[in-house]
């Protein structure tokens, strides 16, 4: 009886261990994807918090380019035609 019961802790042990890197893996390893919605020029609010977010709730090309420089992986920045002065 007492073998089967270290083999139960060993397994508890082992559930909890991969259950705790789960949640302590960092979540911005994934690809994050920003559309820029306006051609002004404006720094994001936050960088890092995975929202590209200006000042006046829009997302900049320069903000887009913040946020992603401020994650981990490659992201995708999408934006539509026009002239985007930097």
């Amino acid at each position: 009886m007492q073998r089967k019961g270290y083999g139960y802790s060993f397994l508890v042990c082992c559930s909890l261990a991969l259950g705790l890197g789960a949640l302590l893996a960092p979540r911005s390893a994934l690809a994050a994807t920003f559309t820029v919605d306006t051609t002004d020029d404006a720094v994001d609010v936050a960088p890092g918090d995975g929202q590209c977010k200006t000042a006046n709730d829009h997302c900049s090309l320069r903000a887009a380019i913040q946020e992603a420089n401020a994650l981990i992986g490659a992201d995708v920045i999408r934006r539509p035609p026009g002239t985007y002065v930097i």
